[in-house]
């Protein structure tokens, strides 16, 4: 699990998917079966390691979906603390050979407040990033897909903006690559702030896991446009 949160390793992801549901196919059932329960109605899982080409071909979620998923998992301690791991070390069992793996979220270097969680890339999906930060009361996530410039830059450039108050975490916004940030609706207040970004098209801000699709012109909603996602970086 490390090897596949730290260092985006695809074989520990199918071995993961093996070991838990004895083959790949089995596996990815269970992954859309789980998925449609937590209420990602816009993905589908083709492999564990998010490839998107090829025999894999469908490999399908969105930014709001993935708001869902990551909103789920950082409810289990086990998985914050993995997502925050900025390396891992593995002893091989048969030629204890040691090996150490780097995260590539380079946000955990770089931003004080960075807790995770996960970055993704394909020729297809761009460069992805689903990014957490926690200061003071303020619990923020960023989901960013295919993404045009710096993926840290401007993830980081938002989270200053919400914990300085001068992007309400109770508000949607719309953004192109990260400027001009512009309010548009307003939802509820709720405990868990969510940010969700993607730096070549329009952002959304939601709080307490609510969602509403932004009247902003050019806003993709929630459930007309899908991106590829991978979790390979």
């Amino acid at each position: 699990v490390k090897a596949a949160m730290v260092s985006s390793s695809n074989d520990a992801a199918f071995a993961i998917g093996i070991y838990l549901s004895g083959s790949v196919d089995a596996f990815v059932e269970a992954m859309n079966y789980k998925a449609r329960m937590i209420g990602m109605r816009n993905s589908n899982f083709t492999n564990p390691a998010g490839f998107d080409k090829g025999m894999y071909v469908g490999n399908l979620s969105t930014a709001e979906d993935l708001m869902r998923l990551t909103e789920y998992a950082i409810r289990n301690p086990t998985f914050n603390q993995i997502a925050r791991l900025d390396h891992a070390v593995f002893v091989e069992q048969s030629t204890r050979k040691v090996y150490s793996l780097r995260t590539h979220n380079k946000l955990l270097a770089h931003y004080p407040y960075s807790v995770g969680i996960k970055t993704g890339w394909t020729n297809r999906a761009g460069g992805c990033l689903i990014a957490r930060a926690v200061k003071g009361d303020k619990d923020l996530l960023v989901v960013m897909l295919n993404a045009k410039i710096s993926r840290w830059d401007t993830a980081a450039s938002m989270f200053d903006l919400a914990f300085n108050d001068r992007l309400p975490t109770s508000q949607f916004v719309a953004s192109n690559g990260g400027q001009n940030l512009e309010q548009s609706e307003r939802v509820a207040k709720g405990e868990q702030a969510a940010l969700l970004a993607a730096a070549a098209t329009p952002a959304l801000l939601h709080a307490g896991g609510k969602a509403l699709q932004a009247k902003q012109s050019g806003v993709v909603s929630k459930s007309s446009k899908e991106k590829q996602l991978s979790r390979k970086d």
